[in-house]
């Protein structure tokens, strides 16, 4: 079963007894805006999108259609969720996560490789260290 945002986002809100009135002033927007989202096929802003999943209690998977656990419902990704998803990946970094991760792309492969060995050194170091620290 291939279930959309909009849909999602109204099962999940009506299975919760929410009403959009509830929901938008919750999320501090217009109830027009929350039928928008569920009729009208519009989307949410990112921090939109984070406030409607914490005000529901669900994960941004469930809310953007890649899984919905109620009921044993399962929800296949669709090129914009999967869009929505990844986008949401990216506001979990600041700016300077950000920063780094673009510049570790423009990496070549061996200096990655060289890199990864250099953290996972650390790590390891690290984690021997805090085992006799216990």
């Amino acid at each position: 079963m291939n279930i959309k945002f909009s849909e999602a986002m109204r099962m999940i809100r009506e299975s919760k007894g929410v009403t959009q009135s509830e929901l938008a002033e919750a999320i501090g927007v217009h109830r027009s805006a929350i039928s928008g989202y569920e009729l009208k096929g519009q989307n949410p802003s990112i921090d939109k999108l984070v406030l409607i999943a914490e005000y529901l209690d669900v994960t941004l998977d469930a809310l953007v259609g890649r899984t919905i656990e109620r009921k044993h419902l399962s929800i296949r990704r669709t090129p914009k969720s999967e869009e929505i998803y990844n986008a949401i990946q990216m506001v979990k970094y600041n700016e300077a996560s950000r920063s780094l991760i673009l510049r570790l792309k423009k990496l070549s492969p061996t200096d990655r490789k060289v890199l990864l060995y250099i953290m996972e050194s650390f790590l390891k170091k690290r984690g021997q260290q805090e085992q006799k620290q216990v």
